[in-house]
């Protein structure tokens, strides 16, 4: 839930910054941008700082983890972390 809350709030970040949130595949078909690209493209337009940029890759590598069943990939400290984290950037960035 965290990590989809998160994807959630870039997708709207880069809808508020005139940021693409999908992107023609090879096949002419207009698909989403995973979260990391969409990532990669606010921390690029200065929406937030290189440290939350890093923080925010971090906390996508936790969510796949859990996502793909990788449950040893990350301990309970980490992601009590990670909401107390997503929480803040959540209030911090509009």
């Amino acid at each position: 839930i965290i990590g989809s809350t998160l994807e959630a709030h870039l997708k709207e970040l880069c809808k508020n910054n005139s940021i693409d949130v999908d992107f023609l595949n090879g096949k002419g078909k207009l698909v989403p941008k995973k979260a990391s690209v969409l990532n990669d493209n606010l921390a690029k337009k200065n929406i937030y700082s290189s440290a939350y940029h890093k923080q925010i890759t971090a906390w996508l590598e936790i969510r796949n983890s859990a996502a793909h069943g990788n449950y040893h990939d990350y301990r309970k400290e980490e992601i009590k972390l990670m909401l107390q984290g997503v929480r803040q950037f959540l209030l911090t960035t509009k």
